[in-house]
């Protein structure tokens, strides 16, 4: 017998990630606090629900990374919608 993986969700997160955003963008948008945002990001990463789009040199040496919603976080995204809307 196979079990699902519990998936934890913001659904503001995963309209914000349909299109490229970095975590301070994130962080600005949701008024998110940085560490709940970067949490939320390595989550959603480990689990396959976004990807990272494109790394830029940042002025600090490190890089500035932009995050993407992948096919499953579109599905994830999907279902969401269809689950929370109301009929």
């Amino acid at each position: 017998m196979r079990r699902f993986k519990s998936i934890q969700y913001d659904r503001d997160l995963l309209r914000l990630l349909c299109s490229p955003c970095t975590a301070y963008d994130v962080k600005k948008k949701l008024d998110y606090p940085y560490a709940t945002v970067k949490g939320l990001l390595d989550r959603y990463l480990k689990d396959g629900i976004v990807k990272i789009t494109k790394k830029e040199p940042a002025r600090t040496g490190l890089y500035k990374k932009y995050y993407k919603l992948s096919n499953a976080g579109i599905l994830l995204l999907q279902l969401v919608e269809m689950v929370e809307s109301p009929t």
